[in-house]
């Protein structure tokens, strides 16, 4: 369900404008320039996956195997859909933290990179954090 969750805030991210460094999206030493083009796999290998991200200053782009049916979207920041805000709260080096609200429910989702692996973590579940692997090449679909 969290994996559902993942892309789906991940695809209506709605990023504050402020004059504050770390939450500014073109941040050049944060996260989504940093890491921007960098591929993040569930999986570390491209035959056992499900989701997949790629961040950038401008929005990020998802995608999802489906069961061997890729599905793919891109949202650039600043959209908001179906009663969702996202509101990047942090933009630094190897953390990307974004707060989530909506009509039913509001948390905080937090991305710690360390060498080749993400932590996706959730404040509302914090005992089930995700890990996405960085992947060398093209999107799997």
């Amino acid at each position: 369900m969290k994996k559902i969750i993942f892309i789906i805030s991940f695809l209506f991210v709605l990023a504050c404008s402020s004059s504050d460094d770390e939450t500014n999206t073109n941040n050049e030493d944060g996260f989504l320039t940093k890491y921007e083009g960098v591929v993040w796999m569930e999986s570390e290998s491209n035959d056992n996956y499900s989701w997949w991200y790629i961040f950038s200053p401008n929005g990020v782009r998802a995608g999802d195997d489906n069961f061997g049916s890729c599905f793919t979207d891109f949202l650039p920041w600043g959209i908001e859909k179906d009663g969702v805000t996202h509101k990047i709260l942090s933009n630094t080096s190897n953390t990307l933290k974004i707060d989530v609200i909506s009509i039913n429910d509001s948390y905080t989702i937090t991305i710690n990179v360390s060498g080749n692996t993400a932590t996706v973590n959730f404040s509302d579940e914090p005992e089930e954090p995700y890990v996405f692997y960085k992947y060398d090449s093209d999107p799997p679909c």
